[in-house]
């Protein structure tokens, strides 16, 4: 199965794609793809099967569960220091 992590786009982006692919589907040929499926890709990982999609779910919880632990400590310790974590919304 080929397997790639994507975000979800919210039914109103993808009733304004779907209609501006209707409009481009009357004079530009190409392959368009059924409003159900838009997403937007953010890595394409390729052909696997079930043992590497688990291997993939564990380390995409493992990286956000890291990247909150990170973000926890950083703002506790700004906030013990009295410092207000400006800063946090750029770490990621």
């Amino acid at each position: 199965m080929r397997v790639f992590i994507g975000i979800a786009l919210s039914g109103g982006i993808c009733r304004t794609l779907a209609e501006d692919a209707e409009k481009l589907y009357k004079t530009i040929l190409g392959r368009y793809v059924a409003r159900d499926n838009y997403h937007i890709t953010m890595a394409f990982i390729g052909e696997t099967d079930q043992n590497g999609i688990a291997g993939i779910k564990r380390t995409m919880i493992t990286a956000v569960v890291s990247m909150i632990c990170y973000l926890l400590y950083y703002l506790s310790s700004n906030l013990v220091r009295g410092r207000r974590p400006h800063h946090a919304r750029s770490a990621f």
